[in-house]
């Protein structure tokens, strides 16, 4: 079957694009941002002064994938680009509103991909997924969620336990995931077909947080893979024993 990745922001999605369509069977890529020079904004470099369009190029660049053949990929809105430079003008809660409503445009815009009469599943990342995987049900589509992150609850309980000792070095805003990403969280698990994480830890973060079969017995563990010209040679990780 052919599959939709996608991901109105980035994580590891045109990387799953890739791999999908070297295997034959990407139907297509949805996201908000993909270099393409000859396309607004990113023609705007040709007309920048010099220094400043060395820095929007660098930038732009960030979000070039030559491999990806560009008639596969779809992109829509610039709440994505409106939510980064707020981010890096240190604006976290204004990036946070404009995050959720690119994802709103973002989900309008696949609604209809959906609800074509093309047969293919949906390839989609936790916290962008629930509305969309909502309406793929109700299509009969097949939908996989590529869970990038371990379950939120065993976070904040980790993350607790680190708090009590180590407080003054916390933002507010960094202590806790809240509860409302947590239950979308576990929606998103229960609308999946396949729950695929990175690594076992990961999967079993899920198993301890849901013990229920009807989630984890949808839990695929697909390690994440890494660059072995620049990490080949690094010693494996080895756990240190609590202060």
């Amino acid at each position: 079957m052919q599959v939709t990745v996608f991901h109105p922001g980035t994580q590891h999605s045109w990387q799953t694009a890739l791999a999908l369509q070297q295997l034959g069977r990407l139907e297509s890529y949805r996201t908000s941002i993909f270099y393409q020079p000859e396309k607004m904004p990113y023609r705007l470099e040709r007309f920048m002064p010099k220094p400043l369009a060395r820095r929007a190029a660098a930038e732009f660049r960030r979000f070039s994938h030559p491999g990806l053949d560009p008639a596969l990929v779809k992109t829509v809105g610039l709440a994505e680009w409106a939510e980064r430079i707020a981010a890096r003008a240190g604006l976290r809660g204004l990036a946070q509103r404009i995050d959720r409503i690119g994802n709103r445009q973002f989900v309008r815009h696949l609604a209809s991909t959906i609800q074509s009469d093309k047969p293919f599943a949906l390839w989609g990342f936790n916290g962008s997924s629930l509305s969309s995987f909502e309406l793929a049900r109700a299509q009969g589509r097949t939908c996989i969620l590529d869970r990038t992150n371990g379950d939120f609850r065993i976070y904040n309980a980790m993350m607790d336990d680190i708090a009590e000792r180590y407080g003054d070095w916390f933002l507010p805003i960094e202590r806790k995931v809240s509860e409302a990403d947590i239950v979308t969280d576990e929606r998103e698990y229960r609308l999946a077909d396949a729950i695929l994480v990175g690594s076992p830890f990961a999967a079993e973060t899920i198993r301890q947080a849901v013990p229920d079969p009807a989630v984890t017995d949808k839990l695929r563990v697909l390690n994440y893979c890494y660059d072995e010209a620049l990490f080949a040679e690094m010693p494996q990780p080895r756990p240190r024993p609590a202060a």
